[in-house]
This record gives structure tokens, C-alpha cells and sequence, in this order.
């Protein structure tokens, strides 16, 4: 069974029943998100995450603006900005999507037009641009327009600096996708993953849009999907996008 179903069909028994027998996850897990609370849970220092619309999102919230690690799904819009309002957001500057999935990015075109400057792989921007079809969602995804898609590419590796923040942005390389970052905030000790390490199974591999299986891609990057054991060599907390964030005592192999 593959990610999808997995993680959050076997949630969405109800939103199932209320689809047409034609509907897929995409569509179910569409229907969970306009319907779903966001739950805020504070990490470390200015560091929260934010869990219901699609992949969990990391947010750091400084003084001088707002980082973003994924945008979540649109329909979430009015309760991602009331959760955005009471950790203190006043300013949007910075959104990072760690790969191409709409459940990272769908919420790219409102946040742009709040203000914030999208960062992503260049193999993100190049599906958002045109339509991308995941066969086992059985679901096309058309081109994001222009004003949702990411502005600023991150090949390989980017550090930027919020407020006393250092925030570094990292290639995974060939893994769950083509497109997949992780993301550092390193005065916090925190880790964003995004898909490439899921809590409690392991994780989907979009192979028909280059994703792999294993542990080195182009350029001797360090690319592969992670299993949820996988092991951090840190005191870092790891903020996966699907399911809550693990210490490291339990992230151990």
C-alpha cells in the first residue's frame, strides 16, 4: 500500500464515504484538510509546527518575518492564518518547499501574494510548471500559476539568516522525489525533513517522477528515502512531514 492510502486514506473513512467511487486519496485528502483543525505544537526556541492541512509545516516566527517549511493545502488558508496570527506571525517572508507534492505546495499562490519569496529545488519549479501525473494517486496535477511557483532555486545547498535564526537548506538529492530538501534551523536544534522520513513507515517513492530508493544520487549527493529509524547523529529534533516530531532517543536505529 503506498503512502497515500497509508497515512491518510485509513484517517479519511469518512471523507471517502462521501466521495464519488470514481475519487481518489487526493481528492480525500483534500476534503480532510477543508475540514480539519490546525493543531500547534511549539518546538524549540521560535521554532512551531503546524499539523491538519496535508504535510506538516514547520514555521519560525522572528520579529523581522515569517519562514515557512511547506505551504500545505490551499483550503486550510483561513485556519493556517489564524494559527500564523496567534504565534505572533506579523509578516510573511520566506517560503521553503521541500519538494513538488501539492500537499507541500498547495498553499504556494496565497502565501506569494501575503509576501513571502518561495524557495524550492529546480526540479520543483520545473513539475509546478507544467501537469504532473502520479499514477498511483490516479491523479494529474495541473501547472501551478506563475505567481505560486518558487522564485528562488536551491540546487544543492542555501543558508539564510532570520532574525538570530541560521537556517540552512539542503539537496537530499534522488529520493522520495527529484526535488527533495531538508531543512536546518540550527540555533534551535530543529530539522524539517519533509517526505523523506515519515513517522511509523517507510516512506512512498514517486518513482515515475524521479524518485529512488537508493542512498546515492548525481553529483555523490546522499539521496534515498529514510525509514523511521533511521539514526541522527545530533541532539536534533526531527520535524518529518507526516506524523508528530520525534526527539532523537526515539529516532535511533
Amino acid at each position: 500500500m503506498n503512502r497515500i492510502t497509508t497515512l491518510h486514506c485509513l484517517t479519511s473513512v469518512f471523507a471517502l464515504a462521501a466521495l464519488p467511487l470514481s475519487a481518489g486519496p487526493v481528492e480525500a485528502i483534500n476534503l480532510d484538510a477543508a475540514n480539519a483543525n490546525i493543531e500547534v505544537r511549539r518546538l524549540r526556541d521560535n521554532v512551531s509546527v503546524l499539523m491538519g492541512s496535508g504535510g506538516n509545516i514547520a514555521v519560525l516566527v522572528e520579529p523581522d518575518g515569517t519562514l515557512m517549511v511547506d505551504s500545505g493545502i490551499a483550503v486550510s488558508e483561513p485556519k493556517i492564518r489564524a494559527a500564523l496570527e496567534g504565534l505572533g506571525s506579523t509578516s510573511l517572508k520566506y517560503v521553503i518547499d521541500t519538494h513538488y507534492h501539492w500537499d507541500h505546495t498547495d498553499g504556494n499562490a496565497w502565501l506569494h501574494s501575503a509576501g513571502a519569496t518561495i524557495l524550492a529545488h529546480p526540479n520543483t519549479l520545473k513539475h509546478l510548471s507544467e501537469p504532473t501525473t502520479v499514477p498511483e494517486w490516479n491523479h494529474t496535477f495541473p501547472a501551478f500559476a506563475s505567481g505560486a511557483r518558487p522564485t528562488v532555486l536551491v540546487r544543492d545547498h542555501k543558508t539564510l539568516k532570520l532574525g538570530p535564526e541560521r537556517i540552512t537548506i539542503q539537496s537530499v538529492g534522488l529520493s522520495h522525489t527529484d526535488s527533495d530538501l531538508f531543512v536546518r534551523f540550527e540555533n534551535a536544534d530543529v530539522v524539517a525533513l519533509g517526505d523523506v522520513f515519515w513517522n511509523g513507515m517507510f516512506p512512498f517513492i514517486d518513482t515515475t517522477n524521479g524518485g529512488h530508493r537508493g542512498r546515492h544520487g548525481p553529483d555523490h549527493h546522499r539521496s534515498g528515502a529514510w525509514p523511521t529509524r533511521h539514526s541522527f547523529r545530533s541532539r536534533r529534533l526531527p520535524r518529518h512531514a507526516h506524523g508528530r516530531a520525534r526527539q532523537r532517543a526515539t529516532t535511533q536505529e
